[in-house]
């Protein structure tokens, strides 16, 4: 296996972790979402 061949490789899979990250990030956000507008449901 070249060099090369390695770093693409390595860089493909940081890729989809990023990638992954992001979507973990945005079901988060989502779920703090929810949680606030039940405090505020609660609030009320």
């Amino acid at each position: 296996m070249l060099i090369s061949e390695v770093m693409v490789t390595q860089s493909s899979s940081i890729t989809q972790n990023s990638e992954k990250v992001a979507r973990d990030a945005e079901k988060l956000s989502s779920t703090s979402d929810e949680i606030s507008k039940q405090i505020q449901m609660f609030k009320i």
